[in-house]
């Protein structure tokens, strides 16, 4: 029943940015000892804008910091765990697709978007949509960045490898 996770937040980074490397231990301490106690753990994870933007190029598709130990943390202590990614481009969630029994993708809402997001974790709405992007496991799925011959993988029409989320997946 979600409705019985309405509680506290299970995890603040204590004021440091969601893709700051030194997420304090004690924050997921807490985040666990809170997760155990909850019918549901819902844990809020992505990216800002840090690292990313024009002339800037990312070296990894991971997480920021300390996010996915964080998110495996919750998980072991409470397997009913939920993620919310609000995040501004694809991400390796490889780990969590795998072990995460619900993965909602938020992307950067606005202002409503916690009330967005709310009302699809209780149901009050069905989300739906497409993503207008490949998400890849890895860097090392990315086609040669000196190759612009899209028939070499560069679009998802020549990918013929298993991606993580195809272009165009939608679910609800």
């Amino acid at each position: 029943d979600l409705n019985a996770a309405r509680g506290p937040i299970l995890f603040e980074p204590g004021g440091a940015s969601m893709s700051d490397a030194a997420v304090n231990q004690s924050g997921i301490d807490d985040a666990v000892a809170a997760a155990r106690k909850a019918d549901v753990a819902v844990v809020f994870v992505g990216t800002d804008t840090n690292g990313v933007g024009e002339g800037t190029d990312r070296t990894t598709l991971d997480m920021p910091g300390s996010q996915e130990k964080l998110v495996q943390a919750v998980f072991a202590a409470n397997p009913k765990t939920v993620v919310v990614l609000i995040n501004g481009y694809s991400l390796a969630i490889t780990w969590e697709k795998e072990h995460i029994p619900a993965i909602l993708e938020a992307w950067y809402g606005g202002q409503q978007q916690g009330t967005a997001i709310a009302d699809a974790l209780f149901g009050d709405i069905n989300p739906g949509g497409h993503l207008s992007q490949t998400w890849f496991h890895s860097v090392t799925d990315l086609a040669d960045f000196h190759d612009n011959d899209v028939t070499h993988g560069r679009t998802y029409m020549y990918y013929h490898a298993e991606p993580l989320f195809p272009f165009g997946l939608g679910l609800s």
